[in-house]
């Protein structure tokens, strides 16, 4: 939906939407088999009465959730069909619900373009697309080598020349699901390359907001003990404000100042106490 709704009753509902998809109520009409006076009449609030059917096929033609038209929701777009519709598994679901799993750390993995590699080799790895290859060829490496036995008992002269060539055949097999783990750990690492390199960012940018809401801090407790005389009356709390002040600009809740607060006041007050014990 290109533009966000504003709540509403189900005949504004229908307006709106009428109104976007530049679609007439005589063709609304046609699509669900009504008469358009029906419509009309409904839409005009001469009348509430409206089937569940109709609001379902209404719903579908409109591609927007039943809840949507009927005004319990400002968001169009269906809430209820997403395990079904992606694809996911019961269990999967039910982990997605549990707050078992880190959203935000799935939607990362979603928008990675390497997740979908890896995903792509998870699936080969578990149908065996590349271990039944391997697997085939190291059967044909083994039947060959049965054959280069079988032909040294019959000439029995050859048999060093042969069971060198023995050993040489069976050091050509390959585990068969090397490939497929050499491929996973490849793709996996370059996502977690991405994932640090998207970390050192954000630690850079928290270095950064650090640095300049300290040096704010800083320059408001100097203002404040600027005078010598009061150097001896300076205490915990015309240190901790002027840094609760500063750090609050970065959007902090009232309920987080009061604990950064309380935890500063426990550092100072042990600060204070290894100072008078002479440490």
């Amino acid at each position: 939906m290109p533009h966000e709704y504003l709540p509403g009753s189900m005949a504004e509902r229908l307006q709106d939407l009428l109104k976007e998809k530049k679609m007439t109520q005589a063709q609304l009409a046609d699509a669900l088999g009504l008469s358009e006076s029906t419509i009309n009449r409904y839409i005009n609030g001469q009348t509430e009465k409206i089937s569940t059917e109709t609001i379902i096929a209404m719903a579908k033609l409109f591609n927007v959730s039943t809840d949507f038209l009927l005004g319990l929701t400002n968001i169009p777009y269906k809430t209820n069909f997403d395990i079904e519709r992606l694809g996911l598994t019961e269990k999967a679901g039910m982990k997605l619900l549990s707050g078992e799993i880190n959203m935000d750390a799935l939607n990362y993995l979603l928008t990675q373009p390497d997740f979908a590699v890896l995903t792509t080799q998870m699936a080969q790895m578990k149908s065996g697309t590349y271990a039944a290859g391997f697997a085939s060829m190291n059967q044909i490496i083994q039947d060959t080598a049965r054959l280069m036995q079988a032909y040294v008992r019959k000439h029995p002269g050859d048999k060093r020349a042969a069971n060198q060539t023995i050993r040489d055949i069976r050091a050509l097999r390959q585990p068969e699901y090397e490939a497929d783990i050499a491929a996973l750990e490849e793709t996996f690492h370059r996502i977690l390359a991405d994932l640090k390199m998207g970390s050192r960012a954000q630690i850079s940018d928290a270095k950064m907001l650090t640095s300049a809401v300290m040096e704010t801090a800083a320059a408001k407790i100097q203002g404040s003990i600027n005078q010598p005389q009061k150097l001896r009356s300076v205490n915990a709390d015309m240190i901790i404000e002027p840094i609760i002040d500063a750090v609050a600009q970065t959007g902090m809740s009232e309920a987080d100042k009061e604990t950064f607060r309380a935890g500063l006041r426990v550092l100072f007050k042990k600060r204070e106490g290894n100072d008078s014990s002479g440490k």
